[in-house]
């Protein structure tokens, strides 16, 4: 399932040094969005789409200590968002984070069929504990998956998917591949740069693949795991340099500039000597220009069996804590 861009466009509330406005985005860098300081529940989030889309899955991080309770899930349609006619699908139940001793964070993944150009989330009142001094709750990042409407339609569509897996599912290798790459602990294993380019090098490597270019196929396979490898490292880096920048260290953060840019250099020059790689980036660079390209069954309330769980380190490593990286179903 392709990720959908969107925007935060309406918020109860935020603390000044985590704003809402965070969660457009999730990289390792990400700090998130946390609620006021002492603020009245339940708060509230509203994500805008880029044109009318189908949902298919809903991804949220929530902070260690800062955990709200129970997250309400709405869908909305219209012309507007003054005019828009929600429908609630269903509401998510958060674990009190007791038993990690508020080191983890807890991801929530859930399967819904919902249409509809605006996501309302509605979260409860947080749990209380030693560490959230001021009653906050904090989601860290948000992904979510599905597809675009082309054909201009926002209506609602708000049934369950009785199959959670049944959109997801594809046996294909390279598929399933893509599925990964598109899951919000790789947002948050590499950074904006590196996350896109091991993309675009997965997509051209599937487009060798079915053209049956298995030499290109296998060179890019390298390249893409020669990316995937120095990746961790690049993130690490560019958040040193933002650090570095932060306290004036501006030779340091030359030094880690250049270094950088020569890691990156070193993969687009192995990009080069691909002519299929340069080919599909020049095919899909027309396609964009000319505008072709793209950016439940559970109880009333509850989404249930739907809902799929499992628990970030607090390092977001994009490794699963507890729970030996196995889903465990609500």
């Amino acid at each position: 399932m392709p990720k959908l861009p969107f925007n935060i466009i309406s918020v109860s509330g935020e603390d000044p040094d985590y704003p809402a406005e965070d969660l457009n985005e999730s990289s390792p860098e990400s700090k998130g969005w946390q609620s006021a300081r002492f603020c009245e529940y339940p708060q509230e989030l509203v994500l805008e789409f880029l044109t009318g889309v189908r949902i298919q899955q809903l991804q949220l991080l929530s902070h260690q200590s800062k955990i709200t309770s129970k997250i309400e899930i709405l869908m909305g349609s219209g012309d507007e968002l003054s005019r828009a006619e929600f429908q609630h699908l269903g509401h998510l139940s958060m674990d009190d984070n007791q038993r990690s001793g508020h080191r983890a964070q807890e991801l929530k993944s859930v399967f819904i069929d919902a249409s509809g150009k605006w996501l309302k989330l509605k979260f409860h009142k947080c749990y209380i504990n030693k560490y959230n001094l001021y009653n906050q709750i904090g989601i860290v990042a948000i992904n979510v998956l599905g597809d675009e409407l082309n054909n201009g339609q926002d209506g609602f569509n708000g049934t369950m998917n009785d199959d959670p897996f049944g959109a997801a599912t594809n046996n294909n290798p390279a598929h399933k591949m893509s599925e990964k790459l598109n899951d919000l602990a790789f947002d948050l294993a590499f950074d904006r740069a590196t996350a896109d380019k091991i993309r675009s090098i997965n997509s051209a490597k599937a487009d060798c693949v079915a053209r049956e270019d298995f030499q290109a196929a296998k060179a890019l396979k390298n390249v893409e795991n020669q990316m995937k490898a120095i990746g961790v490292q690049l993130a690490k880096m560019e958040s040193q340099k933002q650090t570095a920048v932060a306290r004036e260290d501006y030779d340091a953060a030359r030094t880690l500039r250049d270094e950088i840019k020569r890691l990156r250099d070193g993969v687009d020059n192995r990009l080069a000597a691909i002519p299929a790689y340069k080919e599909f980036v020049g095919a899909y660079n027309e396609l964009d220009e000319s505008g072709g390209g793209g950016g439940g069954g559970g109880g009333e309330g509850n989404f249930d069996k739907n809902s799929v769980s499992g628990e970030l380190g607090a390092g977001r490593a994009g490794q699963l804590v507890g729970g030996g990286g196995a889903n465990e179903f609500l």
